[in-house]
């Protein structure tokens, strides 16, 4: 029963130990800076929605899933308009 109890204490001290080297290791591959939506709404019921997002991209698997934005709306019902956008490049 006690090398039973020994055995049980190393693994988990082992399964810790190397979650904590796999967790240090972790780098996402994009981070939201900023995401702000607002919503306008008029008298007559129509609306205006802005929304202003960073995004920075960490890793190259982020340029490949996020290097490129998507906007996405109903053209027979709503307007869109792009007021700005920019890249601002660094180093990965």
């Amino acid at each position: 029963m006690t090398m039973f109890r020994f055995g049980l204490v190393g693994l988990f001290v082992f399964c810790f130990s190397y979650m904590a080297v796999a967790h240090a290791q972790y780098k996402p591959a994009t981070t939201i800076v900023r995401d702000v939506t607002t919503i306008h709404v008029n008298k007559d019921g129509s609306s205006n929605q802005s929304t202003e997002s960073t995004v920075r991209i960490e890793t190259q698997q982020g340029v490949q899933s996020s290097g490129e934005q998507r906007i996405s709306y109903v053209s027979t019902l709503e307007d869109l308009q792009i007021l700005e956008a920019h890249s601002n490049k660094g180093a990965l």
